[in-house]
């Protein structure tokens, strides 16, 4: 009978061992079964979410679409506050009867340096008084100070100490599908124009057209394009990008350019090369039998040359059909163009070009030449 007894008190402990491993093992997977599909349900109910009534503990959940709108919302309007104070106007006019609304400019340093479109600074009633307005309503006078007729940039100074200055980025950095914001001043202090828009086409030169050398063509293109021309274009970082004008846009590398010319000259000095060239990629390359780089050649045909007489390029010896494949041993490229490159250089240096020409590759010499840009009328 002992051993009997003996047996079931085993029989029984086993069991009721069973048992609540079985409800813990039970009750484990129903709680998280429970939290995991039932809470999420319960906290969308609109009663129990106004009246904060959500069962205790319960995990945060947030539609992913909303979250995503609300997070981009938010960066926008961040990004619109950030670079509000940096965004001007610049007007014209001594009163109402001959004021004239020009566009918008970009804060550059604290003393007062201001870039603008230099077609912003041309009309009838440019004889009138310069004005800048800034984001605060405080108008001051201004005074040209450099300007770049080619680009569409001008430099114009006001009488300040301790303004809020501009960040500048780089256009190159931007990616496809970037979302950017473009910002447009008007008399309103309290109410400028923002538009929103994304990266459409990177700032690399686009091939089968033909570029002037002596241009900046690093252009990035946006889309939608609604916001009107002497606009702002700032990244989602809070980067100036670029100005736009009504002849394309200033890029943030442009303006950077022009800026240290302008401390260093006094004036904006850009270099002089003197000749067209089409882009070859290297996809163009390898699907033609071609080289990568830049092709001196003109698709204008209004213009039935591809070298300016008495140029630089036309000095150091380049002709009509060649290939720049190097400058100074760094590789033309789309993504490192021929400005790319040239923008480490001033007016002055001396470049080496390598080339093909025909079969052949050839090296050449080149001296930049320069072209000083006035303060004076005639856009």
């Amino acid at each position: 009978m002992e051993s009997v007894k003996s047996m079931n008190e085993k029989i029984s402990g086993k069991l009721i061992s069973i048992i609540i491993l079985s409800s813990l093992v039970v009750g484990g997977v129903g709680g998280w079964l429970f939290n995991r599909f039932l809470i999420p349900k319960i906290n969308t109910i609109p009663f129990l979410m106004k009246y904060n009534l959500s069962p205790g503990g319960s995990p945060l959940v947030i539609n992913t679409k909303q979250e995503i709108r609300v997070n981009e919302g938010s960066d926008t309007v961040a990004v619109v506050q950030k670079v509000r104070p940096w965004v001007v106007g610049v007007a014209y006019g001594s009163d109402f009867n001959n004021a004239d609304f020009r566009g918008s400019g970009i804060i550059l340093t604290s003393d007062g340096l201001i870039a603008v479109p230099a077609q912003s600074l041309y009309s009838q009633s440019s004889k009138l008084p310069l004005k800048i307005v800034f984001d605060d309503g405080k108008v001051l006078p201004a005074t040209l100070k450099a300007m770049d007729t080619d680009s569409n940039l001008a430099f114009v100074k006001v009488d300040a100490n301790n303004l809020p200055t501009a960040s500048v980025g780089l256009s190159a950095d931007l990616q496809l599908g970037q979302r950017i914001i473009i910002v447009s001043k008007t008399l309103n202090e309290f109410n400028p124009n923002i538009f929103v828009s994304f990266l459409s086409s990177q700032t690399h030169n686009h091939p089968a057209q033909s570029y002037f050398a002596d241009d900046f063509n690093q252009v990035f293109k946006y889309s939608p394009d609604e916001a009107p021309n002497n606009s702002v274009i700032f990244s989602l970082e809070g980067n100036i990008i670029g100005l736009k004008t009504r002849t394309g846009i200033v890029t943030a590398e442009a303006l950077k350019n022009a800026l240290n010319s302008y401390f260093k000259n006094g004036a904006i000095v850009k270099n002089v090369f003197g000749f067209f060239y089409l882009p070859i990629s290297l996809s163009d390359a390898t699907a033609f039998n071609g080289t990568q780089g830049a092709w001196v050649h003109n698709t204008d045909y209004s213009r039935n040359f591809s070298i300016i007489e008495g140029s630089p390029a036309g000095k150091a010896g380049l002709q009509e059909g060649d290939i720049i494949t190097a400058v100074n041993d760094d590789k033309v490229t789309l993504q490192n163009s021929f400005e790319d490159l040239s923008l480490k250089y001033s007016p002055g240096d001396v470049i080496r070009l390598e080339i093909k020409r025909g079969k052949s590759t050839k090296t050449l010499n080149l001296t930049i030449g320069a072209k000083k840009y006035g303060t004076g009328p005639g856009f």
